[in-house]
C-alpha cells in the first residue's frame, strides 16, 4: 500500500497505528491530521464513518493530545489510547 503526505482522503500525515476491522477495513490513526482514516485491503480510501466520510476527526481543541494506539472490536467500537499534557 502506498500513500503520499497530505490532508485529503487517501493521503496520510503522521500515521502511527493501524487496526483491521472484522469486515477487512484498515483503519489508520494519524497524529498530525488528528483523525482515523479508512482504507480497503487494496489501499484505496473508502467511506467507513458517518455521512459516508473517509475519515473520523478526533477532537483535539488545544493541540495537546498525544495519540498512542488504536483498537477495534468485532462489533465495530473503536478505542483510541491517548494522553494530554
Amino acid at each position: 500500500m502506498r500513500s503520499g503526505v497530505g490532508t485529503r482522503e487517501g493521503l496520510l500525515k503522521g500515521p502511527i497505528r493501524m487496526a483491521l476491522t472484522a469486515r477487512g477495513t484498515l483503519l489508520v490513526l494519524e497524529t498530525f491530521n488528528n483523525r482515523i482514516q479508512a482504507f480497503d485491503i487494496g489501499g484505496n480510501p473508502m467511506p467507513y464513518c458517518a455521512n459516508p466520510a473517509y475519515f473520523a476527526p478526533l477532537k483535539d481543541p488545544q493541540g495537546a493530545v498525544t495519540y498512542l494506539d488504536l483498537a477495534v472490536e468485532y462489533s465495530g467500537y473503536l478505542y483510541v489510547l491517548s494522553y494530554t499534557g
